[in-house]
């Protein structure tokens, strides 16, 4: 939670790769942890910390290998399913069934999840430049912004801009040669995915509830 709210921080006030080194290390070590326990006694919490484990290294063939490797009762679980599902949709490049299941996520999936928001975005972008490059196809602004996730359409249309995309009377122009290829898409809040989904529960009590 606190990477999520604290990504958008210059680097003098939050440094996301040690940040992130750090959460690796916990997540090993909790991983290990899981390992020793007795096969008929694991934690009720594990199918939730591995579910949060592959979202946050979504897209890496090593988290989903040991994610197989794991007793068929952790796997088959609800929530490692649903994030063995939108890692599936994330390799093969299915990026509405991608966002419609990050829409469901609860609010701390979400949070491991939302770091690879922005490059999906940015690969939905890329591929709909080829795919509806012509110089007369327009998409319609709000159909994207929907199937992205966006909180309006003024991000949805910040989204294409940041691309060198055209947005003309509400519709996408997407061209090849106008894509632009300017790396990671810069942090957005977003109440849609995340925010909107923490409610009006304390910290502390969302704390124990998941820990119980």
């Amino acid at each position: 939670r606190a990477g999520h709210q604290l990504s958008g921080e210059p680097p003098a006030r939050f440094d996301a790769h040690l940040h992130r080194a750090q959460v690796q290390e916990c997540f090993a070590a909790l991983r290990r942890a899981y390992r020793d326990d007795d096969e008929e006694q694991r934690a009720p919490a594990e199918p939730l910390f591995q579910a949060l484990f592959l979202l946050y290294n979504l897209g890496s063939l090593d988290a989903l290998w040991q994610i197989l490797q794991l007793p068929h009762h952790i796997r088959a679980s609800p929530e490692l399913s649903t994030a063995q599902a939108i890692n599936l949709a994330y390799l093969e490049r299915n990026f509405a069934r991608f966002f419609r299941l990050a829409r469901e996520l609860p609010y701390l999936q979400s949070c491991a999840l939302y770091q690879h928001v922005a490059e999906a975005c940015r690969l939905v972008l890329l591929i709909f430049s080829h795919g509806f490059s012509s110089r007369n196809c327009r998409y319609p602004l709000d159909c994207l912004a929907r199937l992205l996730a966006a909180d309006s359409l003024k991000e949805a249309e910040a989204l294409c801009q940041a691309q060198g995309l055209t947005v003309l009377e509400g519709n996408v122009v997407f061209q090849k040669g106008s894509f632009k290829d300017s790396g990671p898409l810069k942090h957005r809040t977003s109440s849609l995915l995340v925010d909107g989904k923490w409610g009006e529960t304390s910290l502390l009590d969302f704390t124990e509830g998941i820990c119980s």
